[in-house]
């Protein structure tokens, strides 16, 4: 994945019942990720497992509601628990006064925001995996560009070079796709970065899946091991979320006109 390009690709909402399918794999083919999947160019792998990830957010009770409020005209989709009360937010984006912002109202009330840039209608999915980290998938056609939630506050997560984290969506040659598979191990919402490539079949795909490793409260992305899932077919649910942008049940919110 790489930071550069960002023109319109339409984000596929899936249901958690598809999510499921693509954790369904071959498991036991884990090797060492070398720039296979995601991670802008010329970076090498983790060294290792990183670091468990300390819950991003504001704790049981939520962020505190500041009074703010979410600009006039915003699209808004229900997505995860992204500042750890235990309640389902809001993710919303907008075209204010020329300038496009990313933004989060809590359950509690808390509005944040941050601003980005894209040449085309951009969409966005959030959710909270497994060790805690809040994450936010922001799809601007090309790539998907990775941030966290983090002391209640939308954080940009940096790769090893101090660059924005993002993920190639086909236009690259490092992956198609980004989604939050389950983990196997206890069931619960993990990053990855996907790369699906023609078989030699006519209708199948190899797909290939990556596990980003998080650490620093979702601040810092890592590469970490890669599965090759095998063989499907182009219309199946696996090679759908293979190019495709989502995380677990968040809903998809798409950048007002």
């Amino acid at each position: 994945m790489h930071s550069s390009g960002r023109r319109r690709l339409a984000a596929l909402t899936l249901a958690p019942a598809l999510l499921g399918l693509a954790a369904c794999g071959n498991e036991s083919a884990l090797e060492p990720v070398r720039n296979v999947t995601a991670g802008p160019a010329g970076l090498n792998p983790s060294a290792g497992p990183s670091a468990t990830t300390e819950p991003a957010s504001g704790g049981e009770d939520g962020c505190a509601d500041d009074g703010g409020q979410v600009p006039s005209g915003a699209g808004a989709a229900e997505v995860g628990d992204l500042d750890g009360d235990g309640a389902p937010d809001e993710l919303w984006m907008v075209q204010d006064g020329g300038q496009k912002r990313l933004g989060v109202r809590t359950a509690s009330g808390k509005v944040m925001s941050t601003a980005y840039e894209s040449t085309e209608p951009a969409s966005a999915v959030a959710n909270r995996l497994g060790d805690g980290t809040a994450i936010i998938l922001l799809n601007t056609g090309r790539s998907a560009a990775l941030y966290s939630v983090l002391d209640c506050q939308i954080v940009a997560t940096e790769n090893q070079t101090g660059e924005q984290y993002s993920f190639d969506l086909g236009f690259g040659q490092f992956g198609t796709g980004v989604a939050c598979p389950l983990s196997p191990a206890d069931d619960t919402l993990y990053l990855a970065g996907y790369k699906a490539t023609d078989s030699g079949r006519d209708g199948y795909e190899n797909i290939v899946r990556t596990r980003i490793d998080l650490s620093e409260g979702g601040s810092r992305a890592d590469n970490g091991t890669v599965a090759e899932l095998g063989e499907y077919s182009s219309s199946s649910a696996s090679a759908k979320i293979a190019h495709a942008v989502s995380c677990g049940d968040s809903g998809t919110v798409e950048e007002p006109a």
